[in-house]
């Protein structure tokens, strides 16, 4: 084993290895602290950004409004019990949607028909 090159002694790379790890270990403690603020920071413009969208698209509920109304073929029979009011009852409805990013779709319309503080059921 003919080398020509001489390895160098051990103990010099030994205190080369040590102050490289000294070194190291300074550093990654100090790193390690502004993880918190990140994530917060992080956290705080998310926060920020959903709150700005959910303002911008905040729904409101829809506006409905009975313009007219009238009856036709009415029948009023009154006895000592009650009064009824029977015949075709017909109304003109607004529907307005302050949504201007959103579509409102009626499948059905209930209504409820309140007299004199009681709630009237349908059909009778």
């Amino acid at each position: 084993m003919a080398s020509s090159s001489r390895p160098e002694p051990l103990a010099d790379h030994k205190e080369e290895e040590e102050e490289a790890t000294k070194l190291g270990k300074k550093q990654f403690p100090s790193q390690t602290r502004y993880i918190p603020f990140l994530v917060l920071a992080i956290v705080v413009v998310m926060s920020l950004a959903m709150g700005i969208i959910w303002a911008m698209v905040k729904p409101k509920h829809p506006q409905v409004v009975v313009e007219n109304g009238f009856i036709e073929q009415r029948s009023l029979k009154i006895s000592k019990d009650s009064t009824t009011l029977s015949g075709m009852f017909y109304f003109d409805f607004r529907f307005h949607n302050p949504n201007k990013k959103a579509k409102v779709h009626y499948d059905t319309l209930n209504v409820t028909t309140v007299f004199s503080d009681k709630t009237m059921k349908p059909g009778g």
